[in-house]
């Protein structure tokens, strides 16, 4: 037993202590080319907590209270949360590049909710099983319930992990995973002199209401729809002045400082900074007072360098940069304006730049965003324009859009690749009165007036639901689960009083009639077979809008991305792309797992189909995912798949059974049948699981 088992018998306990205080993880290491990779092993236990729960006795009004252990302050306000450890974020993992990653998670939520934890931007190549995605590569784990995930810690860069279960992620599961790499590994490693575990920085949009998330999304499905999120956490800090003394004994203070998170730096070094963006919603607007940045990396792939002002991300995305301390020593603010539905209320999210050597207070500048110009990565909407605004985006941007980056090493010439399989994916939201949550009869939406109305995000026209059963388990698979018979076209009605259901496109959509009885696609591709997906927003309603789109297992190359206009509708792409009109950049193309397709426009992404499995691909919205914005890949047969764990939970209710004995995967059942032996042929499958009324 190597020294990092022997550390996590201990690690439950040191995981509950706050960031800060905890001791750090043997596996979190400086990673030296030619060592040998370790077995990291991590105990998570997941309950429901409280911020400013008792542990925290005076805080927020005594701010060195807020530093205990098993203190969560977060806003200073008191809400539930969901915590790993009783921390949030949850405890950080920063391992080395190939290291082994054992996570013992255990459920302790006491209302009886089940939980999963995906591995977002870990590829899981030969461990599919540990992606983490209930009731698709597992059974969701039940109360009390043990899960172990093991896999191995590839490819390196700036991570996450969150649950892939109900809308829990924005209830606060979630935290940081680091996979380093030598640095003179790295195609930028010469630029910093600095990667430091604190200067992992998490954004999380939150809610400031006694209430949560799943609270907030039943108020969103079935009252007034409005995704309204006021609040947002740095690290899990924001400073908030309007604080209850309810959760205090005897006390007669009356202003609350909660902490804010600060980012120590020294004159004259230059930091690696790893900035996560773990929100469920909205978009921020990112920049440091008086500091530019040099980009990077983007979801954990290295880019070449750019200079920059001012970033947006996006729920799902990461950013990596470099912070050059040229300044004057003192305090400066780090800034964060919320945009979608964080608009509205203006929610700016401070954090502290401090110098070594400046004094102990808050920068003496404006904490809101003042950049009237400059150059900003990743706008929001890539032909608006901000002069004619009042907004907070500012004017006179020059703008980087993710396609203008280039993947950073070795070059990579692609003009000569042959494409196998190109689909195009559409999105929107249905105009339609969605069965599920409205009742035809009782209650439609057009008898309410339009602040009632229901709005709801699909892919390919449909929604997915996921099945009793989780699918790894493909020796008692039923491929019947993947298919819905039952699909109606719905009546469209005015657009104040529709429901509407976010969408990715029907792929029968160039015909006449919309075909809604969908069955298994099978599409024959050659080992690693290189697959493009076009992807478009039609844009049909909620104009600035878009949808972060995120891949499992795979992270692909982005060839363009772009807006067209107002309403894309699919012919007009397919016409685009036959008359050679979409641009691909086949030289050095950015690399990203989660990209933002804006209203009226459209991306291109290729990947090299070789990591066979089920592999979600779906919005990183947390409601639109919880209603069904989201997809199956599935690569190879299930022949192909690397088998997994026996033995391994397994799940389901009446007609799914639990019982029926292990089989040979190399031998068809239920009808199964290989495509071919393994390692010769692949098949890649878009699958909609149990499509529900939507379109």
């Amino acid at each position: 037993m190597d020294t990092c088992t022997l550390f996590s018998l201990g690690f439950l306990w040191l995981s509950a202590v706050p960031v800060s205080a905890a001791v750090p993880h043997p596996c979190n290491r400086e990673c030296v080319k030619g060592e040998k990779p370790r077995t990291c092993e991590y105990n998570f236990t997941v309950e429901w907590y409280l911020t400013l729960s008792k542990a925290c006795h005076a805080c927020p009004f005594n701010v060195t209270d807020c530093s205990r252990p098993h203190c969560v302050a977060a806003d200073g306000l008191m809400r539930p949360l969901i915590a790993v450890n009783r921390q949030m974020p949850g405890p950080a993992i920063e391992v080395c590049e190939n290291d082994r990653v054992v996570v013992w998670v255990t459920n302790h939520l006491d209302d009886g909710e089940t939980t999963s934890i995906h591995w977002h931007g870990i590829h899981q190549v030969g461990t599919p099983y540990s992606d983490g995605v209930g009731h698709l590569t597992q059974c969701p784990i039940g109360l009390k319930e043990k899960f172990k995930y093991d896999f191995t810690a590839s490819p390196a860069g700036t991570h996450w992990y969150h649950s892939h279960t109900g809308i829990q992620l924005g209830d606060g599961l979630n935290g940081a995973f680091v996979v380093r790499q030598p640095q003179d590994i790295d195609p930028n490693g010469a630029l910093y002199d600095h990667d430091l575990s604190e200067h992992v920085i998490m954004v999380n949009d939150w809610s400031t209401t006694f209430q949560t998330m799943m609270s907030q999304y039943l108020f969103l499905m079935h009252d007034l729809y409005d995704a309204k999120v006021i609040s947002g956490l740095i690290n899990g800090k924001r400073r908030y002045f309007n604080v209850s003394t309810r959760n205090i004994i005897e006390s007669n203070l009356t202003h609350a400082r909660s902490p804010l998170e600060i980012f120590k730096v020294e004159k004259g070094q230059r930091y690696r900074l790893r900035f996560i963006g773990a929100m469920g919603n909205c978009p921020f607007m990112i920049s440091f007072e008086k500091h530019r940045l040099i980009v990077i990396g983007s979801d954990g792939s290295p880019v070449k360098p750019r200079v920059l002002d001012s970033f947006i991300m996006h729920p799902g995305e990461r950013y990596d940069f470099v912070l050059n301390a040229d300044q004057s020593v003192g305090n400066y603010w780090l800034k964060l304006v919320g945009l979608g539905d964080c608009r509205r209320d203006r929610l700016t999210v401070n954090a502290i730049l401090r110098y070594k050597g400046a004094p102990d207070e808050d920068p003496s500048g404006d904490p809101d965003y003042v950049h009237e110009s400059g150059i900003m990565l990743n706008p929001l909407i890539m032909d608006w324009k901000p002069s004619t605004e009042s907004g907070v985006y500012g004017y006179n941007h020059t703008w980087i859009n993710v396609h203008d980056l280039r993947h950073a090493g070795q070059t990579n010439n692609y003009t000569d690749e042959n494409v196998d399989f190109k689909l195009y994916l559409g999105m929107d939201y249905n105009n339609n009165d969605n069965t599920i949550f409205n009742n035809k009869e009782l209650y439609p939406v057009p008898s309410f007036p339009s602040r009632k109305a229901h709005f709801t995000p699909t892919m390919d026209n449909v929604s997915e639901t996921r099945a009793t059963v989780h699918s790894m388990d493909y020796n008692n698979n039923d491929n019947t689960i993947f298919n819905n018979k039952e699909l109606y076209p719905v009546p469209s009605f005015p657009s104040r009083k529709a429901h509407f259901t976010p969408t990715m496109d029907n792929v029968s959509e160039t015909r006449a009639t919309p075909v809604y009885d969908h069955q298994l696609q099978h599409v024959l591709l050659i080992t690693a077979s290189v697959v493009e997906l076009i992807l478009f927003n039609i844009g049909k309603y909620f104009k600035g809008s878009g949808h972060p789109m995120h891949v499992h297992g795979y992270n692909y190359r982005v060839l363009d991305n772009a807006k067209v206009s107002t309403i894309l509708h699919r012919d007009v792409v397919t016409k685009m792309d036959d008359e050679g009109k979409l641009h691909r950049n086949l030289i050095d193309p950015p690399i990203k797992d989660t990209l933002l397709i804006t209203d009226g426009g459209y991306a291109i992404i290729r990947f090299k189909a070789d990591n066979p499995g089920l592999w979600f691909f779906h919005c990183h919205t947390d409601s639109h995912l919880l209603q069904g914005k989201a997809l199956v890949i599935k690569v190879g047969d299930y022949s192909d798949f690397p088998p997994v764990p026996d033995p391994f939970p397994r799940c389901g209710g009446y007609g799914f059974s639990n019982a029926r004995k292990r089989r040979d995967p190399q031998k068809p059942t239920n009808g199964i049948q290989p495509t071919s032996a393994p390692g010769t042929m692949l098949t890649i499958t878009v699958l909609s699981l149990c499509l529900l009324l939507i379109c």
